[in-house]
Formats: structure tokens, sequence, C-alpha cells
């Protein structure tokens, strides 16, 4: 008999009321569930708010993965807290589930940009506002030419 797959969500959240910090966690229900048991308890002063997931497979592994990267930022080492900006988690945390450093992404993304400007000739509003905005969180001055 073939074991189940083990499938769940790891999470970045932010809480307006925690200016600074980060929660990095997992849950094998959605996310807006976790976000719920997480907000109702009587020592958090908002509700928190999703950043970012990934529907991964072994949560658990990615999350320690994840933690264990994070280490030096981490409030506590009992709590799934760090003190970083959601881009820099962000970062990190696609690096480890997706397996893609920085500078494979700039180079993909890049490239559609080319390839859009190449057959449109130029960029629409929200096209350009997009690229620009991938491009501040990847953290790059300017794109690839290709």
């Amino acid at each position: 008999m073939e074991k189940e797959k083990d499938f769940g969500f790891v999470y970045i959240l932010t809480n307006k009321e925690m200016p600074g910090l980060v929660k990095i966690g997992h849950t094998k229900r959605s996310v807006e569930e976790r976000i719920e048991e997480l907000s109702r308890q009587t020592g958090v002063p908002e509700k928190f708010e999703e950043e970012y997931s990934w529907l991964v497979e072994n949560p658990e592994q990615y999350e320690r993965l994840i933690h264990a990267n994070l280490k030096a930022y981490r409030t506590r080492n009992d709590k799934e807290f760090f003190r970083v900006d959601k881009a820099f988690a962000w970062k990190k945390c696609q690096k480890i589930i997706r397996g893609k450093d920085i500078i494979d992404m700039v180079q993909e993304i890049g490239m559609i940009r080319h390839i859009t400007l190449k057959y449109n000739k130029k960029l629409t509003d929200k096209e350009n506002s997009l690229f620009e905005e991938i491009r501040g969180v990847l953290g790059i001055e300017e794109w690839p030419d290709f």
C-alpha cells in the first residue's frame, strides 16, 4: 500500500500591531483557518494577515529548514517570529521551497519582460508597475539585457 502524501502550506504572516516581525509557520488546513485560530488568542492585538503561502509536500520539513536558515533573526527559540521584513522572508522561503536562487528568478522574469517588450513594443502602465514591484521585491537595480 502506497503511503499517502503529506501536503500542507508554509506561510508568512504579518500583524500591523507587530511591525518589523513576520510569523513563518505551516498548517495542514487552509491558511485562513490558521489565521483565524491564531487571531482568536487574547494576546493578539489584531488579526494576522497572509503575505505569502506555498502549497508543499512535507510542510514541517520546509518549516524546519526555513527556521534554521533564519535562526539569527528569530525572536525566541520557542516562537515562530522573525525580525525581518516580508520581502526578505519571501526571498529566503522561496529559495528553500522552490530551490531557485534569486539570480535564476531575475533571469526568468527578465526574459518574460524582454519578450513582452519585443512583441508589444512598450509595457502598459499595469505591466510596468508589476515588473517594478517584482524588481523591488527581488532587490535588483535593473533588469538584465537579452
